[in-house]
């Protein structure tokens, strides 16, 4: 039986990564899953990843859930996806912290 704990307003969260720094994540609420690792996320949601040195990329949101198995972030609101100057606002995006792919839904704007 699944054990899960919720935490309020997550200043300071991390999700582990093997060999690489940890992605940072700030968000209103979070739900555990304490059997298979997974985390829901209310939002507004920020996570912060490092891309090397001096170099992060932000994904933004209202919600998310994070597969602790997998070690992918599934963004299923409008997002904004930021690294560097670059910044772009898609309808849904797929993270994997361990491989480093994205796919993103449709493109809705740039700045």
């Amino acid at each position: 039986v699944a054990v899960e704990p919720a935490v309020a307003h997550v200043r300071d969260g991390r999700l582990h990564r093997n060999g690489k720094p940890d992605v940072l994540m700030k968000a209103d609420g979070v739900t555990l899953n304490t059997v298979s690792n997974d985390l829901m996320v209310s939002g507004p949601v920020t996570f912060t990843e490092q891309q090397g040195p001096g170099r992060t990329r932000k994904f933004q949101t209202t919600g998310a859930q994070y597969s602790g198995v997998t070690h992918e972030l599934k963004l299923d609101h409008t997002a904004t996806i930021t690294e560097g100057t670059a910044k772009i606002v898609v309808t849904k995006a797929l993270a994997n912290f361990r491989t480093g792919e994205i796919t993103l839904g449709r493109i809705e704007g740039t700045k």
